[in-house]
């Protein structure tokens, strides 16, 4: 399984450890007035993440908190556990410190295409906005999400 795992690939046996097992187990929170259920932003996010997923399954991993190195490297060279069995829950286990994830505006880690069409599909007084609205629209959501974040 190991050696599934560092090709890049997820093995099966995972797959009722790691995937939802009905709609239910997913939980959506979004602050939109739409009243779906999943809202059309929470859909269009779990799109884009089963579409990720498609492309590289391991992701599945880093969403529930896991990574294939940490995986893969639970067992030193010579063949020696770092996990110590008699240790049950981990109690005494030493956790390595959390990588530093750089912040990424949410717009400037989608791809501008998406964004644009939603942007697009807004009307104002029943009539469609203009390009021109539609690019100072994403360009004020870039600023937000920047600031959001602490950057400016």
């Amino acid at each position: 399984m190991l050696t599934t795992l560092a090709s890049g690939a997820l093995p099966q046996e995972l797959g009722r450890w790691l995937l939802p097992s009905s709609a239910s187990d997913l939980r959506y929170d979004c602050s939109c007035p739409d009243h779906g259920s999943p809202c059309k932003h929470a859909a269009a996010l779990t799109y884009l993440t089963a579409e990720r997923i498609d492309a590289d399954p391991t992701r599945l991993l880093v969403l529930r908190g896991l990574s294939v190195d940490a995986l893969v490297g639970d067992t030193e060279d010579d063949g020696v556990s770092l996990v110590d069995p008699a240790d049950h829950f981990g109690d005494a286990t030493v956790l390595p410190a959390l990588p530093e994830v750089p912040f990424v505006a949410a717009p400037d880690d989608l791809e501008d295409g998406h964004l644009l069409t939603a942007l697009r599909t807004a009307e104002v007084g029943g009539a469609a906005v203009g390009e021109a609205a539609v690019r100072a629209g994403a360009e004020e959501l870039r600023g937000l999400y920047r600031r959001l974040g602490g950057f400016r």
